[in-house]
């Protein structure tokens, strides 16, 4: 974060140059949990934005669906679906930017499983992942987490077959790229959320354990996340009957749960556990 913030003190204001420096510095932000400072950084950057190239440019795109997804992950998805109504009044080319309309897509599907409107959050999440089909290059982390919420969304619908389909195919397409960066360990947080729910104990317990591996390495990763992660692995291991695990991890769950919450406390990723309960505070 030094770096990007003094890049942001030497650019003049008033600039193209500027915006990207505040947006970087946004994203350096929210890496380390600071979300007022990402926030505060994420509405300068689009400020600088608007004021060179207009309120409705595509380049404004970038930071508001950082920032609507930032307001998701605050739990304030009425301050997300302000941020959604500025972004659509953007026209995207699909043939022209079609990872940002992917990106939009997902945005939009996101607010409508918030909402319990599931079918439209079904056709989202189809129309996303359509769209990063038939990009040339590979976005495997990105591919999968909308397999994870597709999978959320017929869970929630009622369809268990192909909420399992959905999840399986994205762990399938997540294990085929690079593993290691935030993105992956996104994509790898849901399914870990949503394989108990869909298949057997057996094949659910190592990507929950794998996930547990990762994200207890990575202080962006908030505790009750890690939370969720730890009871269901103890849940599962219990069904597979290794008693002593299930009260190693259980005890690990207490501890983490006795220790003081962060002062900024917040959702770091849009997880899937979160949208399974309703969508935050």
């Amino acid at each position: 974060m030094p770096v990007a913030l003094q890049r942001v003190r030497e650019v003049p204001a008033g600039g193209l140059e500027r915006a990207a420096a505040e947006l970087e510095l946004a994203r350096a932000c929210r890496h380390c949990g600071d979300w007022l400072a990402a926030e505060t950084a994420y509405e300068r950057a689009l400020r600088q934005l608007e004021a060179a190239l207009g309120p409705r440019h595509p380049a404004l795109a970038v930071p508001l669906l950082d920032l609507a997804v930032l307001s998701i992950d605050l739990g304030l998805p009425g301050r997300a679906a302000d941020v959604l109504r500025r972004l659509e009044g953007i026209a995207l080319d699909p043939e022209a930017a079609p990872l940002l309309c992917a990106h939009r897509l997902a945005l939009q599907g996101l607010m409508a499983l918030l909402g319990h409107r599931h079918a439209q959050a079904e056709s989202c999440f189809a129309r996303a992942l359509r769209l990063l089909d038939g990009l040339p290059e590979k976005n495997t982390a990105e591919s999968a987490v909308l397999h994870s919420y597709l999978a959320l969304a017929s869970l929630r619908a009622g369809r268990r077959d192909e909420a399992a389909h959905a999840a399986e195919r994205g762990l399938a397409i997540l294990e085929s790229g690079p593993a290691g960066d935030s993105a992956y360990l996104r994509a790898l947080i849901n399914f870990a959320s949503i394989l108990p729910e869909v298949v057997p104990a057996r094949r659910a317990e190592p990507v929950v354990r794998r996930a547990l591996e990762l994200a207890g390495d990575q202080p962006w990763v908030p505790p009750r996340i890690l939370s969720g992660l730890l009871s269901s692995h103890a849940r599962l291991l219990r069904e597979l009957g290794r008693k002593e695990e299930a009260r190693r991890a259980k005890q690990r769950q207490k501890a983490l749960e006795a220790q003081p919450a962060p002062a900024q406390a917040a959702d770091h990723v849009v997880s899937v556990e979160q949208l399974r309960r309703g969508g935050g505070r």
